[in-house]
């Protein structure tokens, strides 16, 4: 599950990383953390969406990760990614979705890259 979760967030911060970027919207750093409040205003701008995600998603990603068939792991693990992208498009990005375009190709390299290697079928039980 914490590999889930650290998938999941290094996700969003590659993906914020690159709107930053893309759109030239420094403002978000620019002010900086000048108390508690500013703190946790910063943490639910960051930590909403992919907390979310991670509740949503987790439980279909573990068995995915855990299944033995590995044509259903892959399904069910593309289906998830398009899924956040699509509630990304429709929650943080209603009016580009080229954003979610990018975090749905982001979620992909990421879940390829990381987790198909991870990926351990469940030993069968052998009968005694």
């Amino acid at each position: 599950m914490l590999a889930l979760g650290l998938c999941i967030g290094s996700k969003y911060l590659l993906l914020y990383l690159f709107l930053l970027g893309k759109n030239h919207d420094y403002y978000f750093l620019a002010p900086g953390i000048r108390n508690v409040v500013d703190l946790v205003y910063y943490l639910w701008l960051l930590l909403a969406l992919p907390t979310l995600e991670f509740c949503l998603f987790a439980a279909p990603l573990y068995w995915a990760l855990t299944s033995t068939h590995t044509k259903v792991a892959a399904a069910i693990t593309m289906a998830c990614v398009l899924l956040a992208a699509l509630l990304y498009c429709q929650l943080a990005s209603p009016l580009d979705s080229r954003n979610g375009l990018i975090q749905g190709l982001i979620g992909v390299s990421l879940q390829g890259l990381l987790f198909m290697k991870m990926r351990r079928p469940a030993q069968p039980v052998k009968a005694i």
